[in-house]
């Protein structure tokens, strides 16, 4: 099951009362009032499905950097298959242009010109081969990427020195350009 629709399916069911905790684990209730500087208050204890997911269910494991790493790459990579997925409609790649459309709504461009870059593609693609889904994460992991990739390559303009085609297909981006 994907970590959102884990994360999401818990979540519903904790709000309609169907949580899967053992009813005798419930909070005694002296526990669940706390005396304070404002009187005598209900506990509010939000246990949110994340706290949950970083932190165990008692909420005393600790959350690591590589822990947090990896739930972030794979909340970015089940979103890009959900924009992937809209695309492909169960196919196993997307056509060109959709691939295009996908980047240009992040874009500022009226009507006229959004069409008329779309117009060029149809003109440029000969046969289409379509964009697998490994292919378009690997493009957005370059974009998301592509300031370290712009300073590798300011420095070798600054220190005056060519760049080989051995040296740029080193970055570990560099696997989506074709020679």
């Amino acid at each position: 099951m994907h970590l959102m629709e884990k994360i999401f399916s818990h979540a519903w069911k904790g709000k309609r009362g169907m949580s899967n905790e053992d009813p005798e684990k419930v909070m005694p209730i002296q526990e669940q009032y706390v005396d304070d500087e404002q009187g005598l208050q209900r506990r509010h204890v939000v246990d949110t499905t994340l706290i949950v997911h970083f932190f165990g269910p008692k909420g005393n494991s600790d959350l690591n950097f590589e822990s947090f790493k990896k739930f972030m790459l794979h909340l970015q990579t089940e979103v890009l298959e959900l924009e992937f997925n809209e695309f492909s409609k169960g196919l196993p790649t997307i056509s060109e242009v959709d691939f295009a459309k996908i980047l240009l709504r992040y874009t500022y461009l009226d009507t006229d010109q959004y069409d008329m870059y779309l117009d060029r593609l149809l003109d440029r693609i000969k046969d289409s081969k379509g964009i697998t889904f490994e292919e378009f994460h690997v493009f957005c992991q370059f974009l998301n990427n592509l300031e370290d990739f712009s300073i590798a390559m300011r420095m070798y303009t600054l220190a005056d020195h060519p760049i080989s085609k051995g040296n740029f297909l080193q970055h570990k981006y560099c696997c989506i350009f074709e020679f």
